[in-house]
């Protein structure tokens, strides 16, 4: 009887393992599995972190709206090209500029592609469809400003990636509404 128990157990032992064929089949299933995902995910991750940074943008241009709103001050969103910084700030602050108010980098993976401020609507033009956009040359940083009785200059902020993948931030002149699209936006016709 004990040489039955010893040929079931050798028997059983050599059923509970994988054999090289099923061990190279997973290995070859989880490779084409990675090589599909990796990029896929890789993609989704670059363009949160560029989404993400626009979104902090447009955040940070709202508070400064609050901010003048409550604390019957101007604020300032001071925009770094080269640097890829923004800086909230009060107008009237004495404080040093560079040690004065919140600031935030931007990812080494996103830059600045272009600014451009629009002059404050004259509120008095019949037409709103006139209104002109101030055009100014490349500079190193824009200073969009946010007064306490509301009526604020626009902006058109393009935040672009190192894979050319754009978001725009952009404030509507007068009425300082903020909002974030994908893309490139062109400048209404």
């Amino acid at each position: 009887m004990s040489v039955g128990f010893g040929n079931t157990r050798g028997a059983a032992a050599s059923r509970r393992g994988f054999t090289l064929l099923e061990m190279t089949v997973v290995l070859v299933i989880v490779a084409l599995t990675t090589a599909i995902v990796v990029p896929v995910l890789w993609k989704s991750v670059g363009k949160a972190e560029l989404r993400t940074s626009a979104r902090s943008i447009a955040a940070q241009m709202q508070l400064a709206r609050s901010r003048a709103a409550v604390r019957s001050e101007s604020q300032l969103v001071t925009l770094y090209v080269e640097r890829g910084e923004s800086r909230l700030s009060a107008q009237a602050s004495g404080e040093d500029e560079e040690a004065a108010g919140e600031l935030y980098r931007l990812p080494t993976s996103v830059k600045f592609k272009s600014v451009e401020i629009m002059g404050t609507p004259d509120l008095t033009e019949q037409d709103p469809e006139e209104l002109a956009y101030e055009a100014e040359e490349e500079a190193e940083e824009y200073e969009l400003e946010f007064p306490p009785h509301g009526v604020t200059e626009g902006a058109r902020v393009v935040l672009e990636d190192t894979r050319g993948r754009a978001f725009t931030v952009k404030v509507e002149p007068g009425s300082g509404i903020i909002s974030v699209v994908e893309g490139e936006e062109e400048e209404d016709e």
